[in-house]
């Protein structure tokens, strides 16, 4: 990533990749070696994830545990070294066929033209954990 990009258009080109394309490999692209991807700890998928081995693992992780999914963001906001994404998620558990749709925000923090951290913040974890029982 060069340092000319805003982290709005790292943001938006790592949700380009990663839900228009289905590619996590450019997805990854935008990620600092040490960046950290939080999710919510009583998720399947949940925890802390350090460096972009350990991203690239939870992100697949994620990704088989649902089918169907999307996200659907409404609004961006963002700031020098901060970008907010508030949209809705929707997706079907994989095991269990459960259909899902709620808020979601994601909050990126971009230093030095690379994403050094994402935190998910989400509407329901309890919907989240029934689907995917």
């Amino acid at each position: 990533m060069t340092q000319n990009r805003s982290a709005r258009q790292i943001v938006e080109k790592c949700y380009a990749a990663f839900l228009e394309r289905g590619d996590l490999d450019e997805f990854m692209e935008g990620f600092a070696d040490n960046a950290e991807l939080i999710e919510v700890e009583s998720l399947p998928y949940g925890g802390r994830f350090r460096g972009k081995g350990a991203i690239k693992g939870a992100m697949l992780h994620l990704a088989s545990c649902w089918s169907d999914l999307s996200y659907v963001i409404h609004k961006i906001v963002d700031s020098e070294d901060c970008v907010m994404a508030h949209g809705t998620f929707a997706a079907k558990g994989a095991k269990s066929g459960i259909a899902v749709s709620f808020p979601l925000a994601e909050v990126w923090t971009v230093r030095d033209g690379q994403i050094t951290e994402l935190l998910a913040i989400y509407g329901d974890t309890k919907q989240v954990v029934d689907a995917l029982a």
